[in-house]
C-alpha cells in the first residue's frame, strides 16, 4: 500500500477516532440554498435602500423589519440586506434581479416548507406581485460523519488514490482536505469538499450532541450544485427540490464521487467501497 512519507500518526483527520468509534452520520441536510427572483421592485424598497445607504455613509447601520424579520444593510455590499443566522437578500438594479441566500443555522432548525414560506413573504414585501420568475440557483448538501479515516491511512501517490470522481479539477492535501470540481467563477460546476468541521458554531454542536456526539472529530462531505446542474436535472422551482434530493444524493455519492479501499486490481473503480463512504452514501440529506 502506498503511504505518506512520514509517520502516519493521528492527524486532524482523526485517524485514532476511526479505530475507536464506528463510522456514523451525525447530521445531513442543506447547508445553503440560494433562490433567485426576477420582479419589479416596490417603490418603498428603493426608498428603503436609499435611506440605509445614506446612514451607511455616516457609519450607521440601523435595522429594518421585513415580514417580521430584522435586517440591516450589509457592511460590504450596498445592495444587500442581512438577517444574521437566517439569510442575506441581494438586490440588484433594474431589471431587478434578487437572490436570497439562506443560512445553515436557520435551515437546520426549521422545516423546508416553513423556510420557503418565509422567503416568499419577504419577497412579496420587497417586490410587486406577481414576480416574473422564481428558481433555485444553488444548493449545498452535506453529511457530517464521525469515524472518517485519517488521510495518512489512505493509499497516496501525489493524491489519495482511493477517490474515483468525474470531476476534472482536484485539489487534495492531507491537512486542507479534499476538493473536487470548481466552486467559484463562471465555470463553476458540481463540486465537493471533504474537510474537518473544526469551526462548528454552538448551535451546530448542540445538534450534534443531541445526536450522540461526544467530542469526536467530525468530517463534513459537502456537495455544491450550481444553477446549470440543477436546471439540467429539471430542478427549477423550490417545490421540486425535496422530491429530487434522494436520487440526486445517490447520483453524487455513487457515480460522481466515491472512495474505495486499495486492492491489487488495476482498475480503481473495481476496488471495494470504503466503509466510511458507504456511510456517506446512506446519509440522504434531511429536508
Amino acid at each position: 500500500m502506498n503511504s505518506l512519507p512520514h509517520d502516519p500518526s493521528p492527524s486532524q483527520y482523526g485517524g485514532a477516532h476511526y479505530h475507536q468509534h464506528p463510522t456514523r452520520v451525525l447530521l445531513s441536510g442543506i447547508d445553503t440554498i440560494v433562490l433567485s427572483y426576477r420582479a419589479d421592485p416596490h417603490p418603498d424598497t428603493e426608498t428603503l435602500l436609499d435611506n440605509l445607504r445614506l446612514h451607511a455613509q455616516q457609519n450607521r447601520y440601523p435595522s429594518v423589519t421585513v415580514a417580521g424579520l430584522t435586517f440591516s444593510l450589509h457592511h460590504n455590499h450596498a445592495g444587500a440586506l442581512v438577517s444574521p443566522g437566517v439569510m442575506t437578500v441581494f438586490l440588484r438594479p433594474r431589471p431587478y434581479y434578487s437572490t436570497v441566500e439562506l443560512r445553515s443555522e436557520y435551515l437546520h432548525q426549521h422545516t423546508y416548507p416553513e423556510t420557503i414560506a418565509l422567503v416568499r413573504r419577504i419577497v412579496d414585501q420587497l417586490f410587486i406581485a406577481p414576480y416574473l420568475s422564481e428558481r433555485v440557483s444553488r444548493v449545498d448538501l452535506h453529511a457530517d460523519v464521525v469515524g472518517w479515516p485519517s488521510a495518512a491511512t489512505l493509499p497516496w501517490k501525489g493524491a489519495p488514490l482511493g477517490f474515483v470522481s468525474l470531476a476534472r479539477k482536484r485539489r487534495c492535501t492531507e491537512y486542507a482536505g479534499f476538493h473536487f470540481g470548481t466552486r467559484t467563477g463562471r465555470r463553476q460546476s458540481t463540486s465537493c469538499s471533504i474537510y474537518v468541521k473544526d469551526d462548528a458554531k454552538p448551535w451546530l454542536k448542540r445538534i450534534w450532541t443531541e445526536r450522540g456526539w461526544s467530542g469526536e472529530t467530525v468530517t463534513r462531505t459537502e456537495f455544491r450544485l450550481p444553477r446549470r446542474k440543477l436546471h439540467a436535472l429539471h430542478i427549477d422551482a423550490p417545490e421540486e427540490l425535496p422530491g429530487a434530493v434522494p436520487e440526486l444524493w445517490k447520483n453524487l455519492t455513487h457515480r460522481w464521487l466515491r472512495l474505495h479501499e486499495e486492492c491489487p486490481d488495476s482498475r480503481r473503480d473495481r476496488w471495494p467501497l470504503h466503509p466510511a463512504w458507504r456511510c456517506v452514501q446512506e446519509a440522504v440529506p434531511e429536508l
